[in-house]
């Protein structure tokens, strides 16, 4: 007979996954509007009687930055799969790893929209000179917020780890992959902030290629091979989720 609990935990579980389900479609889709929306931004920040602003020339503009999100996303979805193939150890720390970095990247995220913003601004207002100083000061900024926030994370990185887990085996495993993280969070730091200064220049292509070169072949790439070491000559330290 089963437990009389039972339906109501089936039900319970049933309403998670469904939820989790519509989480999932949505989350996606707001990643997707948000490069189009802080595109059209922009846009309304510079005088429209010499851009001729439209809002096809918003979202044209808005699709390198679209997919680079998407290449973010993509990238980030195929890490997980094949992490999943080395342990499930291997899939928690990764997931500690990936968790973290999405929350300092927030910071960094947001000074370089606040760099975009100004950087598009001065350029509308014909202060090209402020337009440098400012876009450089941003990424000079982002830089240092992120240099203080990663060496945070490095000194501090087995209380932060035991925020997520009080299993040793996953602790261990965790923490010199955290070292990386610290390190990782200062270079995306800087790319984010150049990315977007050169949206307010209407550089985009040229970032996203680079980008996307970036992460797939050299992240993807380079990390597949030292993480499943192959070839035979990738140092231990490296293997598995280290490698990515």
């Amino acid at each position: 007979r089963a437990p009389t609990g039972l339906p109501r935990t089936i039900d319970s579980a049933t309403s998670l996954v469904t939820g989790a389900k519509e989480v999932g479609m949505i989350m996606p889709c707001a990643c997707l509007a948000q490069p189009c929306s802080v595109s059209i931004d922009e846009e309304l920040v510079r005088p429209t009687s010499t851009l001729g602003f439209t809002p096809w020339r918003a979202i044209s503009f808005s699709a390198p930055h679209m997919l680079n999100g998407c290449a973010e996303m993509a990238m980030t979805s195929a890490l997980a799969f094949f992490i999943s193939r080395i342990s499930a150890t291997a899939v928690a720390v990764h997931q500690i790893a990936a968790n973290l970095v999405s929350l300092l990247f927030m910071v960094p995220l947001s000074i370089s929209n606040a760099s975009s913003t100004l950087v598009a601004q001065s350029i509308g207002a014909g202060h090209v000179h402020d337009a440098r100083r400012v876009g450089w000061h941003g990424m000079h900024f982002a830089a240092l917020v992120a240099l203080a926030l990663g060496s945070g994370v490095f000194v501090g990185r087995e209380p932060i780890v035991r925020l997520y887990t009080g299993n040793e085996v996953i602790i261990a495993a965790a923490l010199p992959l955290l070292a990386w993280v610290a390190l990782f969070h200062f270079v995306d730091a800087i790319q984010i902030a150049a990315s977007f200064v050169l949206r307010a220049w209407r550089i985009a292509t040229v970032p996203l290629v680079i980008y996307a070169i970036s992460i797939w072949g050299i992240g993807m790439g380079g990390g597949y091979v030292l993480a499943f070491n192959v070839g035979g000559a990738v140092p231990q330290a490296l293997h598995g989720a280290r490698g990515y």
